[in-house]
């Protein structure tokens, strides 16, 4: 018997949403990663991710990329191993269709949310890391963060 599609949705909208963390292969880099759904896009068709590292790859170079890497401590997240940090210095455009069919191949995918804390600094970070244009926070609905 097939699930209806209207199901399959509501079935993944449950996991495809802002906050939420996932681990699978990302092509973008070649290797499997956590990385978070920071905001969905008006039509609920584009997700705008960031990846988790294990390590700040600018901590000590003056970069001042260094400044957008926000440190999770892994005690009380449980969708992290070790302690990381959320690269907030590059964006990451994915279709939900893609999230999607990640979870359907991967149903493990899916690892928890971040707290609303976490989330709200995230969103702060990188609305005004002047990463994103102008499109891409309107897009995802971020002006709201810029200082």
């Amino acid at each position: 018997m097939d699930i209806p599609k209207n199901s399959v949705k509501k079935l993944y909208s449950h996991y495809i949403k802002p906050g939420a963390v996932l681990k699978c292969f990302f092509p973008d880099v070649n290797k499997i990663k956590r990385f978070v759904i920071i905001e969905l896009s008006a039509d609920k068709k584009t997700a705008a991710i960031f990846l988790i590292n294990t390590r700040n790859p600018f901590k000590g170079t003056g970069n001042k990329s260094e400044a957008f890497q926000m440190p999770l401590e892994a005690r009380g997240r449980d969708y992290l191993d070790h302690d990381s940090y959320l690269s907030c210095s590059s964006i990451y455009e994915k279709s939900v269709q893609w999230l999607e069919d990640q979870i359907k191949k991967h149903p493990k995918s899916y690892m928890n949310e971040m707290d609303k804390e976490d989330h709200g600094l995230a969103k702060r970070t990188i609305a005004n890391s002047g990463l994103l244009s102008g499109k891409q926070l309107k897009r995802y609905n971020l002006r709201k963060y810029v200082r």
